[in-house]
């Protein structure tokens, strides 16, 4: 069986030849700084990229940021003028700031002021629907549920006319299907007001009995929620926002963006009812949610949080790095926190 030759080695004490050493050159200097402090910025050389040596790079110092150029991901080869034009990948940090504002209200019609002047924003005590309202309950969800999707099975195509046009109208049907489902558990007619950055943390109402206390106005109604914010996603991928005026798609990102929080909000309360007053004074909490509703939650969200950036991306669609950034985000913290 062959092996390789054993590589040469410096005898024993030998001596190295300083003379014979080669100078080290200002480039070669410049490539052997690994300050990981400093403030450097790799600029691509031209040259050195159209012959297809991308290791040649040239170290400057950027005393202002730091921005890294690499030619393999960063640039775009022009193939016109046989040269790379630059293409700065960082984000700016006006990127990070609101594009929305989201205390406005959902609806040009809804009134916020007097949403929250009429008591809205209070804690009221519902009572329990008995259980034919109960069933009339379900069967009335499911019945807008099916609406909603055969309009939106229609738009792709079979019936546009009787179809959504756009991805607003769909969104509007969910809003008002959401309030009604939020009005059978907290007893609010509009979810708008848990935008607002006052408003006071809403939960289902409490009956107290004995020693245990049981939520008289919740009786699974956390499961259609959970379906919405399933079928919301996939929903938007199937619309387009090319060749659309730059103010209608603000509006309708600002409607979605909206409607996201608004779930957050709920799925938090939820959750988390051992922020809220009612439960906090009773002796024993019953979750709204149970655990196999909490892990199907985060996976929605983390499915959210990934897919919508790449559909916008796709759609050319940049600058709502704050927005996407908070897209359920306080349902991801109540869930992990437990």
């Amino acid at each position: 069986m062959s092996k390789p030759n054993t590589p040469l080695h410096a005898e024993p004490n030998e001596q190295l030849d300083l003379s014979n050493l080669n100078d080290l050159d200002e480039k070669d200097i410049d490539d052997l700084n690994l300050d990981p402090d400093s403030d450097v910025e790799i600029i691509a050389d031209s040259d050195a990229v159209a012959s297809s040596n991308i290791n040649d790079t040239i170290w400057q110092c950027n005393p202002n940021k730091k921005r890294y150029h690499t030619p393999e991901f960063n640039d775009v080869y022009n193939e016109t003028n046989n040269a790379i034009n630059d293409i700065t990948m960082l984000d700016d940090i006006d990127d990070f700031q609101p594009r929305i504002n989201v205390s406005s209200p959902f609806s040009s019609t809804t009134k916020l002021n007097d949403l929250l002047s009429n008591g809205h924003n209070e804690v009221s005590h519902p009572r329990r629907l008995s259980m034919c309202q109960q069933s009339k309950f379900i069967s009335y969800v499911d019945d807008q549920l099916l609406q909603i999707q055969r309009k939106f099975v229609q738009s792709r195509g079979l019936n546009v006319k009787n179809g959504y046009a756009s991805l607003t109208p769909l969104l509007k049907d969910l809003k008002t299907l959401i309030d009604f489902i939020w009005y059978s558990i907290a007893h609010v007619p509009n979810s708008d007001y848990l935008l607002q950055s006052e408003q006071k943390r809403h939960c289902p109402s409490t009956r107290k009995s004995g020693s245990t206390s049981e939520y008289s106005s919740y009786f699974g109604q956390g499961s259609y929620l959970i379906k919405i914010a399933d079928d919301l996603i996939d929903y938007v991928e199937k619309f387009t926002f090319k060749d659309i005026e730059d103010s209608e798609i603000n509006d309708t990102l600002s409607k979605l963006f909206k409607l996201f929080f608004i779930l957050d909000k709920i799925f938090v309360i939820l959750i988390d009812n051992n922020d809220c007053k009612e439960a906090t004074a009773a002796a024993s909490v019953k979750k709204n949610l149970n655990g196999t509703d909490i892990v199907r939650l985060k996976g929605i969200a983390e499915r959210t949080r990934v897919r919508l950036p790449i559909f916008l991306e796709s759609q050319g669609i940049h600058g709502y790095h704050y927005e996407l950034s908070r897209i359920y985000e306080g349902l991801l913290d109540s869930a992990n926190s437990i």
